[in-house]
């Protein structure tokens, strides 16, 4: 697994243009004038989009230092937040579970074991306090927190397109029609990457 920002960046990059994943990408409409990238780690997955979508705005979020350190020089045609993405906290210590640079996960997150806390505070903010432009394209990998976030936030819930890597034990298409019932699921990928279409 990539233990450095550049393995990760990547790592990614070749993961989104595998056959697999490629059918989110292919399932995406012509323009996206707006795209999240929240847990953007390297930023291997924006610079895959960016390759499509040249002209769209970018926003990434990143709340681990180092690894937003090469975020913002791999991908400096986008607007990178040194911030993670959750509702009802404003900071949150890091833990790790010692496998690779994309595993930091906030300390409210069940990440199983063993797990370490790696000495470094996250900030977090949530989508909505933001003065940025709203997305017509949210990618989420935040490695368990989606749960929190797709239950609070507005903008996820009026996205037109969200690409989502899950990570929760909850059963995702139960959450899905529970907490983004105007959500369709168009790709479904080994039940835990979807791409979802608001339809109303």
């Amino acid at each position: 697994m990539p233990e450095t920002p550049i393995d990760h960046f990547n790592y990614t990059k070749n993961e989104w243009n595998s056959p697999e994943f490629k059918k989110i990408l292919d399932a995406l409409p012509e323009s996206l004038p707006v795209i999240y990238d929240i847990g953007a780690n390297a930023g291997g997955f924006t610079e895959v989009l960016h390759a499509k979508y040249g002209d769209a705005k970018f926003y990434c979020f990143e709340p681990v230092k180092a690894t937003f350190e090469g975020l913002a020089e791999f991908v400096p045609y986008a607007e990178c937040i040194n911030k993670g993405v959750y509702y009802g906290k404003k900071e949150s210590k890091a833990t790790w579970r010692g496998s690779n640079i994309g595993a930091i996960f906030l300390e409210e997150v069940d990440s199983g074991e063993p797990r370490m806390f790696t000495g470094e505070v996250l900030e977090l903010c949530e989508l909505e306090e933001l003065d940025i432009l709203r997305p017509t394209l949210i990618k989420m990998d935040i490695e368990g927190a989606e749960e929190n976030v797709l239950m609070n936030s507005d903008v996820c819930k009026k996205c037109p397109y969200i690409i989502l890597e899950w990570h929760p034990s909850a059963d995702p298409l139960k959450f899905f029609t529970r907490w983004l019932p105007y959500h369709e699921v168009v790709v479904n990928v080994s039940s835990n990457q979807f791409l979802l279409k608001l339809t109303k």
